[in-house]
């Protein structure tokens, strides 16, 4: 368990960046994008993590970094949208309450922030986020893939009003 458990919110441009080199690092090495539909374009990844329009919640541990999610406001669609890019645990860290955690710090700034809901994209074969998720109150949103279309991946929605 955590002992000082420091939290902080934080935009990417004020992150270092060997803050920033290790979410990377920790987001490649857990990450069910290798393999996946999506794929994994490390270019990619890091314009969305390094945007400044990214924040972040970084949870340290004795001054380690321990787990973070990555996020964004958004306007998509006509919806006001706080959209969650990645939620990462280190792995002796996980079964903890800390994912749990962070997604409830990401509902309250969301509705802090008067957005109409939370997305995210979990793949199927993350069986325990996408559980995690569901127990939290998400669900399938109109914007994700049908099942007929054989993705590997869901876009869930928890709904802020």
């Amino acid at each position: 368990m955590l002992h000082d458990g420091s939290k902080a919110v934080k935009q990417a441009n004020k992150l270092s960046s060997k803050t920033l080199e290790k979410h990377i690092a920790a987001t490649e090495e857990s990450s069910p994008y290798v393999g996946s539909s999506m794929g994994w374009d490390e270019q990619e990844k890091r314009d969305e993590l390094f945007s400044i329009h990214s924040r972040y919640i970084l949870v340290r541990n004795n001054g380690s970094l321990v787990g973070y999610t990555s996020f964004r406001f958004e306007h998509e669609d006509d919806w006001d949208i706080l959209y969650c890019y990645e939620v990462q645990v280190l792995g002796s860290y996980q079964r903890q309450g800390l994912g749990r955690a962070l997604m409830h710090h990401l509902i309250s700034i969301g509705k802090k922030c008067q957005m109409e809901k939370i997305n995210l994209t979990v793949f199927k074969v993350n069986v325990a986020a996408g559980a995690l998720y569901r127990n939290l109150g998400f669900s399938l949103d109109e914007s994700s893939p049908d099942e007929e279309d054989g993705a590997d991946y869901e876009i869930l929605c928890y709904s802020l009003e």
